[in-house]
């Protein structure tokens, strides 16, 4: 063999050599952004599940939420929520968290979302939104904030364009530092919610639940619509928002309608999955019903656990949940879908502080709405 033949290993080298000279690296064009930084309503959400229910945080804590998400985890959604105990390990471990993305989704998944929560616009009667599956608080808390902070920017809009409006004194600042030194909402809330009670519009919650979460929802609403002391004022008043709480399984026909007439936005916010696994027929028989039930233009949210864990079994084969809910909904001319993704991240802020550690969440989303 000649010395100028190329051996298989040469070629091997020579080929490696060829391809790292024909690829350059692989530099990404846009680096993924990094976590949010945390912001004083993030903060404040995460403050209310905290001092609502302080006497929670106990050192028998980890044990109880260790019971929870195996029963979670296993899908034995019956067991998990099956005593009073394991609802209110759930609601300070998996609430917090679920409140601030629910924030995020209700203020950026869509506009029409959005806009059911802008109690600006002028609409006859009060909001109506109802909960399927709301009762561990996140809806209630995420909605109130979402409420409270767009009546807010409304009112730094009306602000703007008052022209009589002076900057504070140097007396004024020193106030509005001693108040947030407290951990207390701004002069800035203070000016919403004095504008909220002067608003006829409201939103009412209706939350429908088949585990018996009443004791930890009047919890959360009063301690949201009550002032902290007589100096300050209610995170948001009562009159703009209130919550009525159904303890009923949403699959079994109700003696007496559930969902008001007039409802805007119905929500199944990781709740599917469970009302999949409690019956598939039943729950494909309820989604079918919401037509009889709701009016044009009312929207229907669902989020859900991206991957593995939002599938479904059907004559053996295993499909996404999004899909089966895109079959059973957009059949007929019913529905319309808005939105529809498969995989999205909500990123906890940088900073919060809070007693136990929270965790990010990776979801899927559908938004339709009744045509």
């Amino acid at each position: 063999m000649s010395g100028k033949n190329p051996t298989p290993s040469d070629r091997r080298r020579g080929s490696r050599a060829n391809l790292s000279a024909k690829k350059p690296k692989y530099k990404p064009s846009v680096k993924a952004p990094p976590p949010p930084r945390a912001t004083a309503e993030s903060q404040e959400i995460l403050d209310h599940f905290r001092n609502a229910f302080s006497t929670l945080f106990t050192p028998h804590l980890p044990s109880i939420l260790q019971t929870v998400k195996t029963h979670l985890f296993k899908r034995d959604f019956l067991r998990a929520f099956g005593s009073q105990e394991n609802l209110e390990a759930y609601v300070v471990r998996w609430s917090p968290s679920r409140a601030l993305a629910y924030r995020e989704v209700f203020l950026e998944i869509c506009q029409e979302v959005r806009d059911v929560f802008d109690l600006n616009a002028k609409r006859a009667g009060p909001v109506e939104v109802v909960c399927i599956g709301g009762g561990a608080g996140a809806e209630a808390v995420a909605i109130a904030a979402v409420v409270k902070s767009l009546l807010r920017d409304d009112t730094r809009e009306d602000e703007k364009g008052d022209d009589s409006t002076s900057p504070p004194s140097s007396a004024e600042e020193e106030l509005e530092k001693a108040v947030s030194s407290l951990g207390i909402s701004s002069q800035a809330t203070i000016d919403t919610t004095a504008s909220e009670s002067s608003r006829s519009q409201s939103l009412h919650l209706t939350a429908i639940d088949i585990a018996d979460w009443a004791p930890i929802l009047t919890t959360l609403s009063t301690a949201l619509t009550t002032p902290p002391s007589p100096r300050y004022p209610a995170f948001i008043a009562p009159s703009t928002f209130s919550i009525t709480f159904k303890h009923h399984d949403i699959l079994t026909p109700p003696t007496t309608p559930l969902i008001p007439p007039s409802t805007s936005l119905i929500t199944l916010l990781f709740t599917t999955n469970e009302l999949y696994t409690q019956s598939r027929a039943a729950t494909t028989q309820f989604l079918l019903s919401l037509k009889e039930q709701t009016h044009a233009g009312c929207l229907l949210l669902v989020l859900e656990s991206a991957g593995s864990y939002s599938t479904i079994q059907v004559n053996g084969k295993t499909f996404p949940m999004g899909m089966l809910l895109d079959h059973t909904l957009l059949a007929g001319d019913v529905w319309e879908r808005l939105v529809g993704e498969d995989a999205k991240w909500y990123r906890l802020p940088e900073g919060l502080r809070y007693p136990i550690e929270l965790e990010n969440m990776r979801y899927f989303v559908r938004v339709y709405k009744r045509t």
